[in-house]
């Protein structure tokens, strides 16, 4: 994720035209890099936009996943 937001804010750079919203990236399983997309696009500087869509229902809602434990 660390080299994803790098080569992001470098095209970003390169290209003053590019907007943070022009930009999509796809992964096969987005459930599994959700708590790492968050831990390196929540924090630091310099900050860069992001939203994750698509998210399963367990991991959209923590009141789902605890009423499945119950």
């Amino acid at each position: 994720m660390e080299t994803l937001k790098d080569a992001l804010l470098a095209r970003l750079q390169a290209n003053p035209s590019l907007q943070p919203a022009d930009i999509v990236v796809l992964c096969p399983d987005i459930d599994s890099y959700s708590p790492y997309i968050d831990a390196v696009f929540g924090q630091g500087e310099p900050t860069l936009p992001y939203a994750v869509a698509d998210k399963g229902g367990l991991a959209a809602s923590p009141l789902l996943a605890g009423w499945l434990e119950l």
